[in-house]
């Protein structure tokens, strides 16, 4: 016998506000995540 149950799924929605430090640590981080993404993408492409 297969029983399906269904939980209702919860969301959140917040809000962040950075201070400029904050900010600035944000930006560099991303930054650098995008470029190790594309280089190792790069990588992959070249074979």
């Amino acid at each position: 016998m297969l029983v399906l149950l269904r939980e209702k799924q919860k969301a959140y929605r917040v809000r962040l506000e950075p201070n400029q430090i904050q900010s600035i640590q944000i930006n560099k981080t991303i930054g650098c995540s995008r470029f190790v993404y594309n280089r190792f993408l790069a990588l992959r492409i070249a074979g």
